[in-house]
Order: structure tokens, then C-alpha cells, then sequence
């Protein structure tokens, strides 16, 4: 990205889908837009409660468009509450990989016990 962001979007998700994903990239790079994105599940789908392998491959997409798009694209890291000290673990690896932020997945609510 030539210049700095006008706009920056907080909350996208990559689908996992080449025509979509591109055409996202290419609107952010078109209005010069920088992206805070995380991935919700792939091939197009959306997983309510992800085991830890459809976790970790959700966020290597993330990863990977980071890493193809520096400056463009901000990962989010998303992890299951719902996989204790693994969900941790993910954290990690994802922040020490350069994600800069976090979201908790849907497949617990607020106030259940794995969360507070």
C-alpha cells in the first residue's frame, strides 16, 4: 500500500473463497483501506463450534494473508473458549506469528464459565 490508510476496518472475515477474498483486497486497496480481519471457517462455511483443528485453520488463512498483504491486512486471532488451556496456546502462536488482536468465537456465551 503506497500510502497510509484513510479508513481502517475493524471487523472483516476472510470466507476462505479466492473470488471473495479477492474482491475484498481489492476494494481495501482500492479506497485505501487497511483490514483487522479474522476467518470464521472455510470454503465459504461458518462454524458455530470449530474443534482446535478447524481453529488453527482458520487462522492460517489469517496468517498467510497477513503475510501476502503486509500493511494491508491485520489478523485477528480467534480462539474457542470452549478449548481451555488450548485456546491459550492458539493465542500465542497467532500473536507471536504478528496477529495484533483477539476474538472470542461464538461457541460460548459471555457468561459461561469458560469465559469469566
Amino acid at each position: 500500500m503506497p500510502h497510509a490508510p484513510r479508513l481502517i476496518d475493524i471487523h472483516t472475515h476472510l470466507r476462505g473463497l479466492a473470488a471473495l477474498d479477492g474482491e475484498l483486497l481489492r476494494f481495501a486497496r482500492d479506497h485505501r483501506m487497511q483490514l483487522c480481519a479474522s476467518t470464521l471457517g472455510l470454503g465459504g462455511a461458518f462454524w458455530v463450534t470449530p474443534d482446535p483443528v478447524q481453529v488453527r485453520a482458520c487462522n492460517a488463512l489469517t496468517l498467510n494473508f497477513m503475510r501476502r498483504h503486509p500493511g494491508l491486512v491485520t489478523g485477528f486471532c480467534n480462539i474457542n473458549p470452549l478449548h481451555g488451556n488450548g485456546a491459550l496456546d492458539e493465542m500465542s502462536r497467532c500473536h507471536a506469528a504478528g496477529m495484533k488482536g483477539v476474538k472470542l468465537w461464538i461457541a460460548a456465551k459471555a457468561s459461561h464459565r469458560c469465559v469469566v
